[in-house]
């Protein structure tokens, strides 16, 4: 899923800064003491030096499955508690979320997973969903599939439209030959496989890496 590069671009656009000193949640969150603390359990406690280096042992996919697993329930807390969100993560794959978080963990060992996680969500606001939106299915020339809510999708067509891979306005929520080649268009002008797919290395691209690099130019 081409983490490694991705990664690299959210460290440099500042994703993760900060984290080993409890940078603030992601917008919402709730805090049960007086002075902002709180107590987090299970896998999300664990500092990213500890899992880093179990990362490299043999139960390697057994902790991947835990953290997939543990990321799920932290997802669906943050959209129960947090007002006006629905879902927070555009990708529905807890295990891929779950990866991007390790390979951020992979730079910043002082960081507990919790932290990190949270700063992934936040990351991804621009995908984010006030209200339920449908479940597709998207599958590519290849038969490779992936899934997507229509809403999400068609904010992918208009991050599309924006960057100038789609004519203004054309943005429906529906896959056609259209969608698919600019997919591919975009894919191949940031160095993503050309799935033709809303997969979520595109995903991220579109919504955390281009969502950032835009944030940073209007503030020079």
């Amino acid at each position: 899923m081409q983490f490694d590069r991705i990664t690299a671009s959210l460290i440099i656009l500042g994703l993760g800064v900060g984290l080993a000193f409890g940078s603030p949640m992601a917008r919402g969150a709730l805090a049960a003491s007086e002075s902002g603390g709180y107590a987090v359990r299970g896998l999300g406690s664990q500092h990213c030096r500890d899992l880093n280096a179990a990362l490299q042992g043999e139960n390697s996919e057994q902790l991947m499955a835990a953290a997939a697993i543990w990321t799920a329930g932290y997802a669906s807390h943050f959209n129960r508690s947090t007002l006006g969100v629905y879902d927070a993560l555009p990708i529905l794959d807890n295990r891929v979320v779950a990866s991007i978080a390790m390979n951020i963990c992979g730079s910043n060992p002082d960081a507990m997973f919790e932290a990190v996680i949270a700063q992934v969500i936040a990351s991804f606001e621009d995908g984010s969903l006030p209200e339920e939106s449908e479940l597709l299915q998207f599958t590519g020339a290849d038969g490779a599939s992936t899934w997507l809510r229509k809403e999400v999708f068609r904010k992918v067509q208009q991050r599309l439209a924006e960057e100038g891979f789609l004519p203004a306005g054309s943005a429906d929520g529906l896959y056609g030959p259209m969608t698919r080649q600019a997919l591919v268009a975009f894919q191949t002008q940031h160095g993503i496989s050309e799935t033709g797919l809303p997969d979520p290395a595109t995903l991220i691209t579109l919504f955390v890496v281009i969502g950032a690099e835009a944030e940073d130019d209007g503030a020079r």
